[in-house]
């Protein structure tokens, strides 16, 4: 693999652009990675209901496809529903196929430059719910395999399941053991390419109101994916990949009150709401991991917009791609969005910051 996040989506409509005098559309595979009800839809909603909200500050939009948009509307409804009677919901309904959500990115008033394919895993891909032994090696490798094809993942970590009785259902609900066993073989067979990696804990809301409360969460969350964060700090791979710890409250005015058990026995989270006079759908940075993962293409264009000015061969190279990049104006409006990232109250650069260097 070359060290572009990008990859070409469609080569009929390729050339088709070409001949119209159009500039390619790049497709950015994102990997949204996590078991089963831990909150990969919910914070993918997240993320792009707020960046409608939030987005037109930077002269960005983000266009979903049709599929995309029917979908995430209609689980922004369910989330919506979870607050909007007298008592709290517990949760979206689980993604039993893996599906491909597409965003179209891009200034403005113009024609989207970059297409951001999220990829939704079922939970059961982390964690083998199937008996039959071709259909589990089959679905690890799929997922394996977008993983490995991805520069950006979202690791989605239930916060309540690390925070409380000690971490008890931590294992059972977050599978440390299998998504540390899925990243560190995409990570050590795809290449030396850089990636961004944003673990982003969800279901958080009781755990960030306060800068103390900031700190454990991240300490609880830096200890219990100690083995995962051990490989990605070693020598051979943390040279090339970032890593971002951004908690997303996906609902707001919901905070976790206990576990209760599930007649087969499974742990299953029970809220309460945070603000009883305030019991609206009330989602807070779900833009973060957005911004970071703009922030992110972005430094991959400076660093190929670096290599455009000798004149080797390479450069020549470097200059054709850059054609399938960002133009001026939208690298500026990037630019712009990506300044929002917060690195602080609660969010770390915990490696790789020159992989997020705009300077």
């Amino acid at each position: 693999m070359s060290d572009s996040p990008f990859t070409m989506r469609d080569p009929r409509a390729l050339i088709q652009g070409l001949l119209q005098g159009r500039r390619p559309v790049r497709e950015c595979p994102v990997t949204m990675l996590g078991p089963s009800r831990v909150g990969k839809t919910s914070l993918l909603v997240s993320m792009y209901q707020q960046f409608q909200t939030v987005g037109g500050e930077s002269d960005l939009q983000l266009i979903p496809d049709d599929a995309a948009k029917i979908e995430l509307n209609d689980k922004l409804d369910e989330l919506r529903g979870l607050v909007s009677g007298p008592i709290p919901g517990v949760g979206l309904t689980q993604t039993d196929e893996p599906r491909r959500f597409h965003f179209g990115l891009g200034r403005v008033g113009s024609p989207p430059a970059i297409d951001l394919s999220f990829h939704d895993f079922p939970g059961a891909f982390v964690y083998h719910a199937q008996k039959d032994l071709a259909v589990r090696k089959a679905q690890l490798h799929e997922l394996k395999e977008m993983v490995q094809s991805s520069s950006v993942s979202l690791l989605a970590v239930d916060a309540p399941a690390i925070m409380e009785s000690g971490g008890r259902y931590h294992e059972v609900i977050n599978r440390p053991e299998r998504v540390t066993e899925i990243v560190r073989d995409a990570y050590s067979n795809g290449g030396g390419e850089p990636r961004l990696l944003i673990i982003s804990p969800v279901k958080c809301e009781k755990y960030v109101r306060t800068s103390e409360l900031q700190a454990q969460l991240y300490a609880g969350v830096e200890s219990a994916y100690g083995k995962l964060l051990e490989f990605l700090r070693s020598e051979a791979v943390r040279k090339r990949v970032a890593i971002v710890f951004a908690p997303v409250q996906t609902v707001g005015s919901l905070s976790f009150s206990h576990f209760a058990r599930s007649p087969d026995g499974t742990p299953e989270h029970r809220f309460k709401w945070t603000d009883e006079a305030d019991t609206g759908y009330r989602p807070q940075d779900g833009d973060q991991p957005l911004r970071y993962l703009v922030r992110f293409l972005l430094a991959r264009e400076y660093e190929r917009a670096r290599g455009n000015n000798s004149t080797t061969i390479g450069s020549l190279v470097n200059r054709w791609r850059d054609f399938w990049g960002m133009d001026d104006e939208l690298r500026t409006a990037a630019r712009h969005y990506a300044a929002g990232c917060k690195t602080g109250n609660g969010f770390k650069i915990l490696q790789g910051i020159e992989l997020l260097s705009l300077g």
